[in-house]
Formats: structure tokens, C-alpha cells, sequence
């Protein structure tokens, strides 16, 4: 089963044109005095991007999270070039991607955290962002904490220290296409003589009795999946 994973997740990635999963990047750009580059992965945490060109930190004015654009006005072309230096290249560290179908618990008490784990608080009007634990510990029996409404602020429950992120779960969506597809290779490996159709979550496929289900995506899927496909 878990190679069976391993592959729908690669096969959404090759579709989508990007890694899908949260991860710290660094990326190289040429750049010369565009205000605008996209980033290969997203959606981007925006309080966590650093760009630098010819030694020199560069501050984008504004950034799309959702489709991985920084902006800048001035340009990203940094400081003055050495005569016989090439076209600059703009060094961009980020994070991006989207975090793993149930990698977020609900604040409560009495649970264990480890570092790297994630919260939410038990409202969305409590705080905007997910809470990423970075030193480890417990919630304890106290009441639940005051989160932060700042991204990269820290607050503490219990013994664990907790830090604000704008980090992003997997939509609904894109999980329901990856258990339809995840469904229809593993009944392609388990199929019995004379089926002929299969249905899951709103999605329905069908084929020819025998016929063995395709190396890619089915169509159907891959239509689920334009609205998060990679466009820039």
C-alpha cells in the first residue's frame, strides 16, 4: 500500500507541475530587472521568504501566496555587477507546499507533541494561522492559550512552544481525487473477472472487461485537478 501511495503521489505531482508537500527550498533565478518571478512550488508561506541577488537581501513588495509570485518594483536585480559577471541570479530561500491530510490536530488537552507536529487552535477566529511545534512537550490541563495573530510570533501551551505559520493544509479536493485514484489502482491489482466500473467520493470510471487501468492519471481526474494545476 505504501508504494501504491508513493505513486498516486507522484502521479498528482507530474500533473500539477510541483512537489506538493510543505518543504524549506532554495532556488536560483535569473533575473534581470523583472518586478515579477514565480517560484516553482506553492502555495508559499509568505513569512517565510528571504531573496538575495549580488550579496544584497531584496524585499518583495508584495507576494501571492496562492500561486508562488514574488513582486518588487524596483526590480530584482540587486546590487552594481562586477564587469565580468554573468546576468545576476536572485537566490530565493522559502517554504512551500501543502501540509499532509491529517498532519493538524485540534488544540486540547492532554496531548504529546513532538517537534514538527502541528495545531490549529479550537476556532478559525481565534488565530488566522496553523501552529507548528517547535520545542517539544505536552498541552497539559490548562485552558487553551492565547494564539498569536502575528505569523512567526511563538506562543506557549503547556510545556510545548508552539510557533504562528501560514502554512496550508491539502484541500478537500485534491484528497478526494488521491482516494478515487488511489481506489482505481488498487482494484486494478485486486479486480475480479467481469467488473467493469468503479465509484468513489462523486467520481465514477469505467472500462472494458480486462483492460488494465492506465500508466497516468484517468481523464476524469485530471479535470478535478485544474483548479490547483501549475499555470505560471
Amino acid at each position: 500500500m505504501a508504494a501504491l501511495l508513493e505513486r498516486v503521489r507522484g502521479l498528482f505531482e507530474g500533473e500539477l507541475g510541483r512537489p506538493l508537500l510543505r518543504q524549506r527550498y532554495l532556488e536560483t533565478l535569473p533575473v534581470r530587472s523583472r518586478y515579477r518571478v514565480a517560484l516553482s512550488a506553492f502555495p508559499v508561506d509568505a513569512y517565510q521568504v528571504t531573496a538575495e541577488a549580488y550579496g544584497e537581501t531584496l524585499e518583495p513588495d508584495a507576494i501571492d501566496p496562492a500561486a508562488g509570485i514574488l513582486y518588487r518594483s524596483a526590480g530584482w536585480s540587486g546590487g552594481a555587477a562586477e564587469p565580468q559577471e554573468a546576468a545576476p541570479e536572485l537566490e530565493v530561500t522559502y517554504t512551500a507546499g501543502w501540509l499532509p491530510p491529517d498532519a493538524v490536530q485540534t488544540w486540547a488537552t492532554g496531548l504529546t507533541l513532538a517537534a514538527g507536529a502541528w495545531l490549529r487552535p479550537t476556532s478559525p477566529a481565534l488565530s488566522p494561522w496553523l501552529f507548528e511545534v517547535t520545542t517539544a512537550g505536552a498541552t497539559g490541563d490548562g485552558a487553551e492559550p492565547t494564539w498569536p495573530t502575528t505569523a512567526g510570533e511563538t506562543v506557549t501551551a503547556g510545556t510545548a512552544v508552539l510557533t504562528a505559520r501560514d502554512a496550508v493544509e491539502v484541500p478537500r479536493g485534491v484528497e478526494a481525487v488521491a482516494v478515487y485514484v488511489t481506489g482505481l489502482l488498487y482494484a486494478a491489482t485486486k479486480r475480479e473477472a467481469g467488473l467493469t466500473s468503479l465509484s468513489a467520493d462523486g467520481f465514477s470510471a469505467s472500462w472494458a472487461a480486462g483492460a488494465a487501468v492506465a500508466a497516468g492519471l484517468p481523464e476524469e481526474a485530471r479535470r478535478a485537478l485544474d483548479p490547483w494545476r501549475h499555470v505560471g
